[in-house]
């Protein structure tokens, strides 16, 4: 499961996939400060679920970086907000599923020899999914109430503008 991992997130990286599905979301989710945050959250999680966490944090932050940069809003707390939810969303997504973080297969070997129980991928996912769902809301509602975002921006069309110019240089 781990080499299948380690495949997985070197051809997302090497096809730029990851910046793709997390500009995209951002595209998708709306401009505002709250939803962009949500959205590199959501792309990240998903990433997470199916590489490490450790891997995805490298992959996700510049891009988090590169839109935080160029968005345009104003105040210190859309960056905080942005940055600690990709960390946060990481280890949320890594929950997912068994392949998410190394910590998932340990424990499942654990569990294994010491109660004798097998839990398969989806039985895993089907556990592990909507509780990584829940976190990430939860992390995402106290991000927002913790770091207060502005809720209406004037600029609203630079940050699509700048999502727009990312996954423009991306090429097709």
């Amino acid at each position: 499961l781990f080499l299948a991992g380690f495949f997985f997130g070197k051809t997302i990286e090497r096809w730029q996939l990851h910046r793709r599905i997390a500009l995209q979301l951002v595209l998708w989710l709306g401009s505002n400060p709250a939803r962009v945050v949500l959205g590199f959250m959501v792309a990240t999680a998903f990433i997470s679920m199916w590489i490490s966490n450790t891997a995805t944090a490298v992959m996700m932050t510049p891009v988090a970086i590169a839109v935080a940069k160029d968005s345009h809003f104003p105040g210190n707390n859309f960056h905080k907000s942005l940055m600690l939810g990709v960390g946060y969303a990481c280890s949320i997504g890594g929950l997912a599923t068994i392949i998410g973080t190394p910590t998932n297969a340990i424990f499942l070997s654990y569990v294994q020899q010491k109660m004798g129980a097998t839990v398969s991928f989806g039985q895993w996912f089907l556990f592990g999914f909507p509780f990584a769902l829940t976190l990430l809301f939860a992390c995402w509602l106290l991000l927002l109430k913790m770091f207060p975002l502005a809720k209406d921006i004037g600029k609203q069309h630079d940050s699509r503008a700048a999502i727009r110019a990312e996954l423009a240089l991306l090429g097709p």
